[in-house]
């Protein structure tokens, strides 16, 4: 539950002042008052706030306030405590039926593919990449010629992670999702990245998933004119659909 939010003023580098707003929550399973300084939009619109893994979990099971939360609203809604798990009422939902016994073959697939699509990087932040950014990146190596371990994925640079940085040809790569990288805000974000590449002299790629699956040659030409690149000058290219 969220209490209060507090924004207060901070310094950084070079004396810049900023402002900083921090989340006053109390847990919804133990009632414990705590704060949380990072992702505070995302928190800030939760429905239930958890001091920890623990009580997340505890609050999920069978008969924590949760799930208590989660039965009433179906029993509103289809006249049941499981939607999910009776075939008539599922269906109506628009959703597919499962049994219990499904669910954990489906966990398991999803966990496997989560260690197979996602980037760990330090203090314990996890990047996921999408099925198709994977399979772009399988392409690229394999005309290029290289190997996994020849490839960067979430390189961290100027306060962004870039989707893959090739170290033999010094070449930068992102892989735009048009969804996401349509909104306004993304925007302009992505155009601060490119005149920054372009100033720092980087050589940067950024390609549209939509371009990609219409003239897949042609962003693989794109790509491979880096490795004929002289060393100390630039390239940048931006393929949009």
């Amino acid at each position: 539950m969220l209490i209060n939010k507090i924004q207060i003023i901070v310094i950084g580098k070079n004396n810049r002042r900023g402002i900083k707003t921090i989340l006053k929550l109390r847990c919804d399973e133990c009632n414990l008052d705590f704060i949380r300084k990072f992702n505070i939009k995302i928190i800030e619109n939760r429905p239930r706030h958890y001091c920890n893994s623990n009580c997340h979990s505890k609050s999920m099971k069978s008969g924590g306030r949760a799930d208590i939360s989660r039965k009433k609203t179906c029993r509103e809604k289809y006249g049941s405590d499981y939607f999910i798990t009776h075939p008539t009422i599922a269906s109506k939902s628009g959703k597919k039926a499962h049994t219990p016994e499904i669910e954990k073959r489906r966990s398991k697939t999803r966990c496997a593919n989560w260690e197979i699509n996602s980037t760990k990087l330090s203090r314990g932040l996890i990047i996921t990449r999408s099925k198709e950014e994977v399979e772009f990146f399988k392409t690229v190596l394999l005309h290029l010629i290289l190997c996994e371990n020849e490839i960067e994925y979430s390189k961290y640079i100027n306060g962004w992670f870039v989707d893959g940085y090739i170290k033999k040809l010094d070449l930068w790569i992102q892989y735009d999702g048009t969804y996401w990288h349509s909104k306004l805000g993304a925007k302009a974000k992505d155009n601060k990245q490119d005149i920054w590449f372009e100033t720092n002299k980087k050589n940067f790629v950024r390609i549209n998933d939509q371009k990609w699956k219409s003239s897949r040659n042609q962003c693989l030409e794109v790509i491979s004119s880096f490795t004929s690149i002289p060393t100390g000058s630039i390239n940048i290219h931006v393929m949009k659909a």
